[in-house]
């Protein structure tokens, strides 16, 4: 009897299997990106509000 060596589990979305390993790749990769303050988050929304209105 062969026993599978790596196990996807659907740690993401559903239907698509993924490793853990990668999973954890992703949240490393995300947790190196650009993270800002509360004030800054809503600055750029309202700019960005502004820009679609027109």
């Amino acid at each position: 009897m062969k026993t599978a060596k790596e196990k996807p589990k659907n740690l993401a979305t559903p239907g698509k299997p993924m490793l853990q390993e990668d999973f954890v790749s992703l949240i490393k990769e995300a947790e190196a990106g650009e993270f800002l303050s509360l004030e800054e988050s809503e600055k750029r929304f309202k700019e960005w509000r502004l820009q679609r209105k027109k």
